[in-house]
């Protein structure tokens, strides 16, 4: 309940007891036991009225707590009579529950527009400190600072500003640092690159290849040891391509003869195996003729043995052609003859046949 007042807090207290089913002259009793505290927090409700709710000063800041104090403490001791009374019977104990939550449900809400006031600039103090170290925060981020090991939420404005300058200065020298470091190895690198053309220069009037060895950092002592070395292979290898190249001629000098005796050779020999191959086709050729000449005679022989056998086995065939079948009386032998017809005519027919292949 909010906004209470001495015009309508009795109406309410009387309902609430009519409500409550409870003996009238018991209600009376209990509801005058909450009546002054009723009565505490319409004065109290007055002074908070006159309390700004925004920008309120130190003075305000004091009497909001002091209020909210006498609230509670007007509260906790409704709250202890309550307690006394429900000790005593159930019914009694509603009642003075809801009589107490009209107490509780009123001084709340004011308890806490209190303890707004009062802890107004606590606040406000709370956000500005917050937004100070946002801010710093951002800026140790900008410039990569370290703020894990450092409390820059609370530092004050001098030793935060006193922080970043000797951030800045770090930052600043090491940047210089940095600079002088980089002439110092591009003047470093300006003179291996003056160095590294006049020894390629060198080699290539040796006629020495650079790309062998990392000539560029390479002590001069080094470089004078290495030149010497290639010079020395340089003069070994001309020397080995011209024994190379004497051997050369001498090699293909004696190859040069070989290849015109073996062409000598390869020429007589081809004269012999010409010879050879003449007479190998006459002495076939002569061949040949025997032995065609022996077989036309093997084949007459042979036809002169085979013709009387040729001549016995046809007159073989004209006997069976000229034996005659008996004269039969029944169908059975009938049909014995007819069969020994047929296998007669089949005998002659493969005599006949056979002695043609004679």
């Amino acid at each position: 309940m909010s906004n209470l007042t001495t015009q309508n807090y009795d109406g309410q207290l009387i309902q609430i007891v009519e409500q409550s089913n409870i003996e009238p002259t018991k209600g009376a009793q209990m509801m005058e036991l909450f009546v002054p505290y009723f009565k505490r927090m319409d004065e109290v409700e007055r002074k908070i009225s006159i309390l700004p709710a925004e920008n309120p000063s130190k003075e305000d800041c004091e009497m909001a707590k002091a209020i909210r104090k006498a609230l509670r403490d007007n509260r906790l001791e409704a709250e202890r009579i309550k307690k006394q009374g429900k000790e005593s019977v159930i019914i009694e104990g509603r009642l003075f529950d809801n009589l107490y939550n009209i107490i509780d449900n009123s001084s709340k809400p004011l308890e806490k527009r209190c303890e707004a006031i009062e802890k107004w600039h606590e606040i406000e103090e709370a956000k500005r400190i917050e937004a100070v170290y946002q801010e710093r925060k951002a800026l140790c981020d900008e410039l990569e600072a370290d703020t894990v090991f450092v409390n820059i939420r609370q530092m004050s404005d001098e030793q935060f500003q006193a922080y970043i300058d000797q951030i800045k200065a770090a930052k600043a020298a090491k940047a210089e640092a940095d600079r002088i470091e980089a002439e110092r190895l591009a003047a470093e690198e300006r003179k291996l690159d003056d160095r590294m053309k006049d020894r390629l220069k060198k080699l290539a009037a040796l006629d020495i290849d650079g790309n062998l060895m990392n000539i560029r950092l390479m002590p001069d002592e080094q470089f004078d040891t290495f030149v010497k070395s290639e010079q020395t292979k340089i003069a070994e290898r001309a020397a080995a391509v011209k024994a190379a190249e004497d051997a050369r001629i001498k090699a293909a000098k004696v190859a040069e003869e070989q290849r015109i005796a073996r062409e000598a050779a390869e020429k007589e020999a081809e004269k012999v195996r010409a010879e050879l191959a003449a007479a190998k086709k006459a002495a076939e050729l002569e061949a040949a003729k025997i032995a065609e000449a022996e077989r036309l005679k093997a084949e007459s022989d042979r036809a002169a043995l085979l013709a009387p056998d040729r001549d016995k086995l046809a007159f073989l065939v004209t006997i069976i052609y000229g034996i005659k079948m008996p004269e039969l009386q029944t169908p059975e032998a009938g049909r014995i003859a007819a069969n020994v017809k047929t296998l007669l005519r089949k005998v002659t027919a493969y005599i006949e046949q056979e002695a043609d292949k004679l």
